[in-house]
This record gives structure tokens, sequence and C-alpha cells, in this order.
């Protein structure tokens, strides 16, 4: 059992995700983790907390960049308005480093980064 009565860590549904889905965004990443969490009544993490966790998988090489894309309009209500090449931004997409597929890493980034604490 693991904090908060989960029975899954949020990166074992990031690594699940993005083997079934392909490379993605972190933001569609951390779409689906708190819709599992929301379906399971878990709590789930806020995106600010997500950023952190996702730099986190960054640094122990569990995911890598895979290719950006960019953004040349905006979304929302003005969906269909180009940006001045001042404005454009890119969408990163991410994928899981093939060989820590397996690591124990994806059950505890924390603990694997820095260790126990007492």
């Amino acid at each position: 059992m693991r904090a908060f009565g989960k029975t899954l860590g949020n990166g074992e549904i990031v690594r699940e995700y993005l083997m079934s889905h392909g490379p993605a965004p972190v933001y569609e990443i951390w779409s689906h983790v708190a819709e599992v969490c929301k379906e399971n009544n878990w709590r789930y993490p806020t995106y600010h907390h997500f950023m952190q966790f996702f730099w986190k998988l960054k640094k122990a090489e569990l995911v890598a960049e895979d290719h950006r894309e960019a953004i040349t309009e905006y979304g929302g209500q003005l969906s269909g308005v180009p940006r001045t090449s001042e404005q454009v931004k890119e969408r990163i997409f991410y994928k899981v480093v093939e060989k820590n597929y397996a690591s124990p890493a994806w059950a505890n980034v924390q603990t694997f980064l820095y260790g126990r604490y007492n």
C-alpha cells in the first residue's frame, strides 16, 4: 500500500501512460495521472507539484525529451489567432527511456535520487 491508499505510484502511472500512448507533453501526462487518481478516489498532485515530480523523473533518467513542436496559434478563446514570431512557444514531448523501463526508481523516484530520510 502506498501513501494516501494508492496501489500505484505516480511514476508507474506515468510509465504505463507513455508506453501505451507514446511521447506526450507534460500537461497531457499530468491530466492522465489526475484522472486515474480521481477515478480511484486518491489525492492527485497539482500541476505545479507534478512539474516538480516530473523534473525528478528527468533527473533520474527515466524520461527523456523525444521532440518539440512549435505552438503557432493561441488556444482557448483565441483559437485560430496566429502568434507573432516573438510569441512562438514550443511544446516538449517526453518518452520513457527504454533501458530504465524496469528500474525500481519508478516506484519512488524521490527515495531513488536522495535516499531515505529519518
